[in-house]
């Protein structure tokens, strides 16, 4: 009777020893398991992290955006007066009364000599060029007319708006080229909105162009060179707050 209990004694560790081989793998798969969700957890945190540094950098406005739209002065040298002759004004005074002779009827009226039509012809000619002549060098005049203190780019006969607001755009104009493909007469109907964010230190840290002209061209051209440019004027006067939570939304154009 006390075989078949020692079999039975000598069995069991043979039982559990098959019993520990087939929960090895499950205890592996755990650990396993348990590595990939600790490695998720921890890069999700690191996640966040270059997330929140991130908007740091970018801060987000607080309140409305404000639109401007400034003139600028135009840039070139003062009109010449100096040609035109100085003329003395004197008092006017009344006519005196003047006798008229009537006309004797029986006397024969001159006759007036026609002129040569080639003669005609040619001062025809020379006066158009000459008026050709005067609208040229008046349009040349007319182009480099301007201020010293201008600025290129600037359209204006007078400065007009905020003048921290004219600095901003100035800057931009400056570096600003629109392609050739552009007409003025389109140019002067094209202007867009960019909201800038400028820190303290004058660095151009972030940009969105938020009321877009329509014209690709003109859109591309003006993304690129704010793209382009790393710093602008500091933050100053009334739009300095505005400027640094980039609530600042200068209007741009290029006429």
């Amino acid at each position: 009777m006390t075989a078949p209990s020692a079999l039975s004694d000598n069995a069991q560790p043979a039982e559990e020893r098959q019993s520990s081989l087939r929960h090895r793998p499950l205890d592996r798969n755990g650990l396993v398991a348990g590595l990939c969700l600790t490695l998720a957890l921890n890069g999700g945190g690191l996640l966040m992290l270059w997330r929140s540094s991130r908007q740091v950098d970018k801060p987000r406005p607080s309140g409305p955006e404000i639109f401007v739209d400034v003139k600028l002065l135009k840039f070139g040298r003062k009109r010449d007066l100096s040609f035109l002759p100085h003329v003395e004004t004197t008092p006017r005074t009344a006519d005196k009364n003047k006798i008229k002779l009537a006309q004797d009827p029986d006397k024969p009226t001159p006759k007036r000599e026609d002129k040569k039509p080639e003669a005609l012809a040619k001062l025809t000619d020379l006066t158009r060029n000459l008026r050709a002549d005067d609208d040229e060098r008046a349009t040349r005049e007319a182009l480099e007319e301007g201020d010293p203190n201008g600025v290129r780019g600037g359209t204006a006969n007078e400065a007009a708006g905020d003048p921290y607001l004219r600095e901003i755009v100035a800057a931009v104009l400056e570096r600003w080229t629109v392609p050739t493909m552009l007409k003025p007469e389109e140019l002067a109907k094209l202007q867009a909105a960019a909201c800038l964010t400028i820190d303290d230190e004058g660095n151009l840290r972030s940009f969105r162009i938020v009321e877009a002209s329509g014209n690709p061209l003109f859109d591309g051209s003006l993304n690129a060179t704010l793209g382009s440019i790393k710093t602008l004027p500091k933050p100053h006067g009334r739009f300095a707050g505005a400027a640094r939570s980039g609530r600042l939304c200068p209007v741009f154009s290029k006429q």
